[in-house]
């Protein structure tokens, strides 16, 4: 058996940085044609990173970090805890389809 700690972060749900940085675009009135523009990045890649469907990478990261000023290692760990937590509720519906039920 695996012992978990107390402290470790293990959130019920975990939004998707994509959403920070829609808030982030409304709030400075940058629309996502002027981002996918200034990261050099096609349109339907940023729409797909702001609705949670596409991963930030290292380069998508840094270029974020130039263009709304947030730490390129936020972003990177955003996107990688929002995966995990995608994966985590991935195999615990497996498990809950698969398990027998009792008589």
């Amino acid at each position: 058996m695996v012992e978990r700690s107390q402290s470790q972060y293990n959130p019920r749900t975990v939004s998707p940085p994509g959403w920070s940085i829609a808030d982030l675009l409304a709030e400075r009135g940058i629309t996502q044609e002027d981002l996918a523009r200034n990261m050099g990045r096609p349109l339907e890649l940023i729409n797909s990173i702001l609705q949670g469907n596409a991963f930030i990478d290292k380069d998508a990261a840094h270029q974020l970090e130039r263009e709304l000023g947030t730490p390129a290692d936020i972003w990177l760990r955003w996107d990688t805890r929002y995966r995990e937590s995608l994966s985590r509720r991935r195999a615990n519906m497996r498990i809950d389809s698969n398990a027998r039920p009792t008589v």
